[in-house]
């Protein structure tokens, strides 16, 4: 697991009601396209064009991101990811060559978006056949039926019709789409090398159609290559350049200048660093460090926050203001908001530009271990067997157990905290899940969970929105479900980015170095003793309790619809019909009172606008909420937002 996105799981959790808000389609695209005259053989081996551009000859690129010019579909060559203005300031991943001749066309991006890449004609033949790589950052797929990038991690191709594409590239219409060739699923392999992948399209032939190349990314960068496409000829074109090289190192940005020793913009990062984070050591404004400390901390994302004034009213600072130019970052712009300044920051975090370790305070050690773990193996919420620091063998009979984790003290000079991240590594063992809500201060909604195999990451904090509360709990903070697949291991690793307590924004306590508890599990199931047959008495079933319907007054209009209730499905018309909130299921809107049009709390609709859907989710009615808190009902409140007590 990357270190550093561990310790995001706690800055994600905090940015969360705000991040999620605003990861919507913008509605307007960038267009890219090739020329087709000067490729006859469709340019389907990418060869010509050059390596980090956009222009990919007889192909169009469009890209929908959630900041301009921060994404795209390029020529890629070597085995580094597309650099260069092409995807914005891309991120430095090494990718697997091109499977045939010198270029391929790969995505890059470093916010979240959605890229089309597609070629229209008249389809001669039937067969279609590309190769495809993979490589998501994100470590799983999200495939939604959409290309709406919001909540959505995935790559697909599809044969569409030329009319749906001219209409929306990103269309996703049932009517539209003549076949789907590829789409990732939740549960593939997050990288792949370049696989072939084919369809016979031979039911379209004759007709005017387009090959369409898509990826949606939200959760992290996703590279997909692809190459060697063969669409609309009878047999694969000819490679038409395959001579010598015109590549003989890793594409690398070159500055407008050369670096000098020495911070030429004087923003805390030295010239050299600058260029080897592919920054512009010309450029004051794009090392996102308000602290001046060298190192971008949780303190320099929640200073952001705290000044967060989308209006330029107070709290404003301009220490904490950016704006967007065609270079990046820019100068203030008199507004601290949500896609400037607040993402813009979180997607900087942990850049280290100090030479040596950042200045400023050290992070403190703790006074011995401060995290402890414990197994309980017969569900009565009692540890079977913990540790002290040393290996301790635990036995599981019954193959599923819980993994108890604890915050045992606080370290010295420490009186409260902020935020929790917690680390465990295990094997021979199989994950089923948890959280960190055994922690009483933690806000649950939050609470976070991030799992690859073989590692299991969660984080929570104590607020969401400015003022801070902290926590001085120690105790039980949270539980792992556990199911032994083969005698293993259970480590909790103590250490920076690991498992941490964070006193506040900037200030995290660890180990001194690096250290682990650590369980040896023995998953041997022990003989099960079979008993001696009795008379089995028959089970006595519990019945479900059942919701008393509210009654109703057959002559009335509680919703005043003109529709007496007697021929109304919904009395109180709130969007959920009586017989639903009749019913004995809360998620399906049931045991509530169907003459009351307000328990149904249900206040926007998809996009964070009017009308209302029928669903109460997080990023439209639980955010909603939230960012118009208002407890003196001063702005921003809302009465749409508004619900009192019953």
């Amino acid at each position: 697991m990357n270190r550093t996105s561990l310790l995001l799981l706690a800055v994600g959790a905090l940015a969360l009601t705000t991040l999620l808000f605003i990861m919507s389609q913008t509605g307007e695209h960038n267009v890219s396209a090739g020329a087709p005259s000067s490729c006859p053989t469709g340019n389907d081996n990418f060869e010509l064009g050059a390596v980090n551009s956009d222009d990919i000859a007889c192909w169009t690129v469009v890209s929908d991101m959630l900041l301009d010019g921060s994404g795209g579909w390029c020529n890629q060559a070597g085995t580094l990811a597309p650099q260069g203005s092409c995807p914005g300031t891309g991120v430095n991943a090494t990718v697997v060559a091109p499977p045939q001749g010198l270029q391929a066309v790969m995505t890059n991006q470093n916010f979240p978006g959605s890229l089309v890449l597609y070629r229209c004609d008249v389809l001669a033949s039937g067969p279609i056949e590309f190769s495809l790589y993979l490589n998501n950052q994100g470590s799983s797929f999200i495939s939604d039926s959409t290309l709406n990038y919001f909540g959505n991690q995935q790559f697909r191709a599809d044969l569409v019709t030329k009319a749906g594409i001219e209409s929306d590239p990103f269309t996703a219409a049932p009517a539209d789409i003549l076949m789907n060739i590829y789409q990732t699923r939740s549960g593939d392999s997050p990288v792949s090398g370049y696989d072939v992948v084919t369809a016979d399209a031979a039911a379209f032939v004759g007709q005017n159609v387009c090959l369409r190349f898509a990826v949606s990314t939200y959760l992290d960068v996703l590279h997909a290559g692809v190459d060697d496409v063969l669409f609309n000829t009878l047999t694969k074109p000819t490679p038409t350049i395959t001579l010598t090289p015109t590549i003989t190192s890793t594409p690398t940005i070159t500055p407008t200048k050369q670096p000098s020793p020495g911070d030429t913009d004087g923003d805390g990062c030295t010239d050299q660093r600058e260029n080897e984070l592919n920054m512009d050591f010309l450029n004051p404004w794009d090392f996102y460090n308000p602290s001046g400390d060298g190192f971008i901390r949780l303190d320099d994302i929640l200073g952001v926050i705290e000044h967060y004034s989308p209006e330029g009213d107070p709290p404003y600072d301009a220490l904490y203001d950016r704006s967007i130019g065609p270079g990046g970052l820019g100068p203030p712009d008199g507004k601290i908001d949500i896609p400037t300044d607040i993402l813009s920051s979180i997607l900087r975090y942990h850049i280290d530009c100090a030479t040596p370790p950042p200045p400023g305070p050290t992070p403190p050690t703790s006074a011995g271990l401060a995290f402890s773990i414990g197994v309980d193996t017969d569900g009565d919420t009692t540890d079977d067997c913990a540790t002290s620091g040393g290996p301790t063998t635990c036995l599981a009979p019954d193959v599923a157990f819980t993994l108890n984790l604890y915050l045992d003290s606080l370290p010295n000079g420490v009186s409260d905290y902020v935020a929790l991240n917690t680390h465990v590594s295990y094997t021979g063992l199989t994950s089923n899940g948890g959280d960190l809500t055994d922690w009483v201060d933690c806000v649950a909604a939050v609470s976070s969970l991030y799992e690859v195999a073989g590692e299991t990451a969660m984080a929570c904090v104590s607020y969401l929105v400015p003022p801070a509360v902290s926590s001085t709990y120690t105790g039980l903070i949270g539980t792992l479900d556990f199911t032994c697949t083969g005698d293993g291991q259970i480590s909790m690793v103590h250490g920076e980015l690991d498992t941490a307590l964070f006193e506040d924004a900037a200030t995290f306590h660890i180990e001194a170095n690096l250290s682990t508890e650590t369980l040896t599990i023995n998953c041997s199931v022990t003989p099960t003793i079979t008993p001696t047959p009795s008379n089995t008495l028959t089970p006595t079933e519990t019945p479900t309790p059942t919701n008393t319907p509210t009654p109703k007054n057959p002559d009335a209009d509680t919703d005043g619809d003109t529709i007496p209730n007697s021929s109304d499905p919904n009395d109180d018309n709130d969007a959920c019909t009586d017989a639903q909130e009749n019913g004995p299921d809360e998620k399906l809107g049931g045991r509530r009172n169907p003459h009351n049009p307000w328990d149904f709390y249900d206040v926007l609709g998809p996009g964070a606008a009017l009308p209302v859907d029928q669903v109460i989710d997080l990023p439209n009615d639980i955010l909603g909420v939230i960012l118009h808190f208002s407890p003196q009902g001063a702005p921003p409140y809302d009465v749409q937002f508004d619900r009192g007590p019953a």
